[in-house]
């Protein structure tokens, strides 16, 4: 197959600004399953679409649906002969996780919109990627405290009723690009849910979490009253980072934000700022 072929099935996006090689196919691949169906349907072989191929798409621009590791998938592109060397398939580590509730379709269009028009707006694009690809680092570092575990076991637990990975003693640096596309999809999206703007405070909607998890987590925390005079916090996830990271982390995510876009650097700002006034910070 010509070299030019070859390139065509990549995102230009990771062209121009490569990552890590990450995982080798099958384990790399995140797939639509409507596509893959209606391949077969219209007599094609089915086929990787260049825009899965970028670690932060996590729906189809077609389907509107959640992608899904190949390993989860009925529809393979290529039999194990002749991709994987007559290897079997690893099992998916979770199963296809389907439309959920915490998903935003604000944050999941503006990612979408990016990944279009990235040539346009390459600078906007560039800054969220970046805030995306920090989040997902902060979902894989522990947490302070006696018991440290990975930040995501805040939203694995509450979301899914499971444990997750173990966390790492420090900040990784584009951690999404080593991972699987099973463990790829899950923690983009979650990193998408804590970056989507949260609900209005007025509102009855406290989000999929919730209205607990907060009070659950700092039942015994001063200061006393916090909870009456900051009810919005309940709705906003990147709360969590700011109260249940590491100071070194906190500080590493507090630089790494001046990179992100305006509005994402405003939010982690105010969040850092109410883990440091109620204590949990500084």
């Amino acid at each position: 197959m010509p070299v030019s072929a070859l390139l065509a099935t990549l995102s230009p996006d990771l062209l121009a600004h490569p990552l890590s090689a990450g995982p080798a196919p099958p384990d790399a691949w995140a797939v639509c399953p409507a596509c893959l169906a209606q391949d077969v349907e219209e007599g094609r072989p089915p086929y990787v679409r260049a825009t899965w191929t970028h670690p932060l798409t996590t729906h189809c621009q077609v389907h509107t649906r959640p992608l899904i590791s190949h390993a989860a998938s009925s529809i393979k592109v290529a039999d194990d002969e002749m991709v994987f060397d007559r290897h079997p398939e690893r099992p998916a580590r979770w199963d296809a996780l389907g439309e959920r509730p915490f998903d935003n379709p604000g944050v999941v269009a503006r990612v979408a919109s990016g990944l279009r028009q990235r040539e346009k707006g390459r600078s906007e694009w560039l800054k969220l990627r970046f805030a995306i690809r920090d989040i997902v680092d902060g979902l894989g570092t522990l947490t302070r405290g006696v018991h440290p575990r990975a930040l995501m076991n805040h939203f694995e637990e509450p979301l899914f009723g499971r444990r997750s990975l173990i966390g790492a003693l420090r900040l990784p640096v584009g951690w999404m690009a080593e991972m699987d596309a099973t463990t790829r999809l899950l923690y983009v999206r979650v990193a998408l849910f804590v970056l989507a703007e949260p609900p209005d405070p007025s509102s009855a909607d406290v989000g999929p979490l919730g209205a607990v998890w907060l009070r659950d987590l700092y039942a015994h925390s001063r200061p006393r009253g916090w909870e009456a005079r900051f009810k919005h916090a309940i709705r906003d996830p990147l709360l969590l980072f700011a109260t249940q990271l590491p100071r070194e982390t906190i500080l590493a995510l507090d630089e790494r934000s001046l990179a992100w876009p305006a509005d994402l650097r405003r939010r982690w700002t105010y969040a850092a700022a109410a883990g440091a006034i109620g204590g949990y910070v500084f």
